[in-house]
């Protein structure tokens, strides 16, 4: 079965998260990644952590959001299991 919607026949609920998925191109490294769409900023949105370090046996990093551009399909997340 395959969930994947184009973003041509339809966007995903504004700040819903879902899967994302962009080919590989000059634009962008390609794959699969989750994030949302946000119709204020008219594109797909996703976070990205960088600085990471471990402090005091604690992960930390900052995380920014950012566009991401050459999306062609998306997909709902899956329920968790139970």
């Amino acid at each position: 079965m395959n969930d994947w919607i184009s973003v041509d026949d339809k966007l995903p609920p504004s700040q819903q998260m879902v899967l994302l998925h962009a080919p590989r191109n000059y634009n962008t490294a390609g794959g699969i990644t989750f994030g949302w769409y946000d119709y204020a900023a008219r594109g797909f949105m996703h976070q990205v952590a960088y600085g990471a370090a471990v402090i005091d046996d604690q992960m930390t990093a900052k995380v920014s959001e950012r566009k991401w551009t050459g999306v062609t399909h998306w997909m709902h997340l899956p329920e968790p299991p139970k």
